[in-house]
């Protein structure tokens, strides 16, 4: 069983608001690697629950923050039907937005870096896929190194989404790493882009 407990807050000003919950924050930000997860009905009353979160937390040392949002319900339940919409049909049936991150101390070297960005691609989503399979993930707050990005953040529209973005940028003017067409694209340590050699369509 998972229980939640909820607590209201309301301040007169939107400066009050922050400096209570947000002001603490450093100014000059952060950088950390995360990744997130859809969760259904299935993977809520999982028997799996209880283990899949205690791995996608670790160890203490790891400082890894676990955000639970609920979205279940609402709008975005009722626009399934919706033909043109592009939304991944797992927010259709999700009721929790699971988003986990770790960070790392100012100065650490790549490597370093690299075993947090393993950590939460390897490890922590993927003990969330293991719980919610077939689901997906906010790509917003997605893991930008999960090799099944497309499925994972587009769903069942990926291939709709593909031909749309043929049509109508078909050199890919429009990039991000992990948008629709990304996949015919490769980008070299210098930043430069280069074409997939030998792609084709799937």
């Amino acid at each position: 069983t998972l229980f939640f407990n909820t607590t209201y807050s309301s301040f007169p000003t939107y400066a009050a608001y922050y400096t209570a919950l947000s002001g603490i924050a450093s100014p000059i930000g952060t950088s950390a690697a995360l990744g997130s997860r859809l969760l259904d009905r299935k993977a809520l009353t999982s028997p799996q629950l209880g283990e899949t979160l205690q791995r996608v937390v670790g160890a203490p040392e790891e400082y890894t923050s676990v955000n639970t949002v609920f979205v279940g319900g609402g709008q975005v339940a009722r626009d399934g039907a919706d033909p043109y919409s592009g939304v991944n049909p797992a927010w259709r049936t999700a009721y929790v937005h699971n988003i986990v991150a770790r960070g790392w101390v100012p100065g650490a070297d790549e490597d370093e870096k690299g075993e947090v960005y393993r950590d939460i691609t390897e490890v922590k989503v993927q003990a969330m896929k293991e719980l919610a399979p077939g689901t997906g993930a906010y790509m917003n707050e997605g893991d930008r190194f999960d090799p099944d990005y497309l499925e994972e953040f587009y769903g069942q529209h990926a291939p709709r989404l593909s031909s749309i973005k043929r049509k109508y940028d078909p050199s890919d003017l429009f990039y991000c790493p992990t948008c629709i067409g990304s996949e015919r694209w490769v980008e070299e340590e210098t930043g430069r882009l280069c074409r997939v050699e030998g792609y084709t369509e799937k």
